[in-house]
């Protein structure tokens, strides 16, 4: 009887242990998540920047722009 509660209460241990360190890299996958996110919309807006400058570069990614599909554009950054 003994031998079977000690077994539970090691098993119940270990079962938080695991939940803890699922936290621990939920939490850490989120937070690299969002410093991806950022990071692409800084990319973006650097960019798109790019295109109000005018010129032959600003001409060419006014033309990319034109062509670019966005949901594609954000579905790829996403995979980043």
């Amino acid at each position: 009887m003994k031998e079977n509660n000690l077994r539970k209460m090691i098993s119940k241990d270990i079962s938080g242990i695991y939940q803890q360190i699922r936290e621990v890299l939920i939490q850490a996958r989120s937070r690299a998540f969002q410093v991806v996110n950022t990071e692409m919309v800084a990319c973006y807006w650097q960019i798109r920047s790019t295109d109000r400058r005018g010129g032959a570069a600003g001409r060419n990614t006014s033309r990319l722009w034109k062509g670019l599909d966005h949901g594609t554009f954000q579905k790829t950054c996403r995979g980043v």
